[in-house]
């Protein structure tokens, strides 16, 4: 009894440990290392007390200690997985920012991330920052700790079966390569027209040259259009975000389980 309490919450602390070590903003550079582990086992210890509340099905599986790291593994995976899948959502604004930022001539300097240990370009740091602050205003972060939550039932500790279907999950994913650019769209539309003026001013008077003339006014265009259309762009981020949660939580009723 004593080595399958220990099997168990061994087995949820490797899941919630890999879900914390993968799971933007937890997962940046701002949080130190020791918060980041007493995360971990406090959601461990929460999950660790319904497992022993409830108990599951077969105690004696974990007996077989090749079949208890196969299980470790199988919990590693499970966290990671869904910390990319809620991570997903915030990539959404950095890829977005990515693609304004080469319309607007800023990717040549890159501003290290907030959210995530790697670095991207100044407008879409300012696009994250923006979306973090809009996530918390909208609660969706509370659907990070629901998505792991709802884990423990779609993906039981000890089994390698699946209690939901994925076909929710892979819509999900099929929008992150679209959604970005639709997103950002009326903003590429402004740059796009700037660039066709700067080109035919270029080719009509020559004397104006494409360093003094043409980035600054590239540039200009872009943050004022940027700025203009700054409360539509949330907004449509407001929109994927409660589409996010949507998808996550009412594929089969998981959301009211």
């Amino acid at each position: 009894m004593t080595w399958t309490m220990l099997a168990i919450g061994t087995l949820v602390f490797v899941r919630t440990s890999s879900f914390v070590a993968f799971l933007p903003p937890v997962s940046g550079k701002g949080i130190p290392g020791t918060a980041k582990v007493v995360i971990a086992c406090g959601l461990a210890v929460c999950w660790w007390k319904k497992y022993l509340l409830y108990g599951i099905a077969n105690p004696t599986m974990f007996d077989s200690l090749p079949w208890f790291a196969i299980c470790g593994i199988v919990e590693a995976l499970i966290g990671a997985g869904l910390a990319w899948l809620a991570g997903s959502l915030t990539s959404l604004a950095s890829t977005a920012g990515n693609v304004l930022a080469d319309a607007m001539g800023l990717n040549m300097a890159s501003v290290s991330s907030l959210l995530e240990t790697g670095s991207g370009s100044s407008v879409a740091q300012l696009l994250e920052t923006l979306f973090g602050m809009l996530l918390f205003a909208l609660n969706i972060h509370h659907a990070f700790l629901l998505l792991l939550h709802f884990s423990f039932v779609m993906f039981p500790i000890g089994t390698l079966s699946l209690s939901v279907g994925s076909e929710q999950i892979m819509d999900w994913y099929v929008l992150l390569g679209t959604m970005p650019i639709l997103a950002a769209m009326p903003l590429l539309a402004v740059s796009l027209g700037g660039i066709t003026v700067i080109c035919v001013t270029m080719r009509q008077s020559p004397q104006f040259n494409l360093l003094s003339y043409g980035m600054p006014l590239r540039l200009l265009l872009g943050l004022v259009a940027l700025i203009v259309l700054l409360p539509m762009l949330l907004g449509r981020f407001g929109v994927i975000a409660e589409h996010f949660r949507d998808v996550i939580f009412s594929n089969g009723g998981i959301g009211h389980s």
